[in-house]
């Protein structure tokens, strides 16, 4: 099954998000419920986050899932 998320574009999105917070994979990942790995496997584009995962990211970036989805789609 195709992602409607382009793993890199994801993923770069969220570390830009983390970096410009000055937030470890740690906290970010406690804040959305999920290990440590899971978000260097989104970051790295080896995984892109579920449908829950991109809602629980949306609310943590303060963007909608319509304003990520047209970053990530141009």
């Amino acid at each position: 099954m195709t992602s409607i998320f382009d793993k890199q574009t994801i993923g770069d999105l969220i570390l830009a998000y983390r970096k410009k917070n000055h937030l470890r994979r740690e906290i970010m990942a406690d804040r959305l419920g999920v290990a440590t790995g899971t978000i260097q496997r989104w970051e790295s584009g080896s995984q892109v986050p579920s449908l829950r995962s991109m809602v629980l990211l949306s609310e943590e970036m303060g963007m909608s899932l319509r304003e990520i989805f047209k970053i990530v789609h141009g």
